[in-house]
């Protein structure tokens, strides 16, 4: 089964076998050592969280192919971001925060250095004057980060242009126009 779908009856299916109920919590662990199928809740003394304030948080985790393949969420209780993760042969990859608004950056940020999940605002009076940007005009920056993989979408607030660009390993495609 593909870990980063569950489409088929067959998976669904097999997820409801595990029964999974809310009942593990975890305290002074390390979240690489999760070694079952659980949902709970982890405190802020677990290690190799995925991040760095000082909150606990939920966490799911689901194994298969005898604990070698997997995936955890985590959502931060202090401030409601979600992170997740996939194990692939036997090994946590990094943590990801799945899409969310971020806010606004400041005006003269080198776009290449915008690589967190999140929607960027360059609103009124804030049209981004720094580096690597596809045009200085006020709009809205996307970032979608998957591993070492980063996309990124700008929307003119007119809605005139889009532009798209990719990183792999820090290397930037030119910026495509829409």
């Amino acid at each position: 089964m593909e870990i980063n779908t569950l489409n088929t009856k067959k998976d669904i299916e097999d997820l409801k076998k595990d029964k999974l109920t809310h009942n593990a919590v975890y305290d002074g662990i390390n979240l690489n050592d999760i070694n079952e199928t659980s949902l709970g809740d982890f405190s802020v003394s677990c290690t190799n969280r995925p991040w760095s304030t000082n909150q606990g948080g939920n966490i799911l985790t689901w194994l298969a192919d005898s604990k070698r393949i997997g995936s955890q969420v985590t959502q931060n209780l202090g401030n409601g971001k979600i992170f997740f993760r996939r194990k692939s042969e036997g090994e946590w990859l990094t943590w990801n925060q799945l899409y969310g608004f971020i806010g606004s950056v400041p005006v003269n940020t080198d776009f290449n250095d915008i690589n967190q999940c999140g929607t960027y605002v360059f609103g009124e009076g804030s049209t981004p004057t720094g580096n690597n940007k596809p045009i200085q005009k006020t709009g809205l920056l996307e970032v979608i980060t998957f591993g070492n993989f980063i996309f990124q979408r700008y929307s003119e607030w007119d809605g005139t242009h889009i532009y798209i660009r990719g990183s792999i390993s820090g290397t930037w495609s030119s910026w495509t126009t829409y």
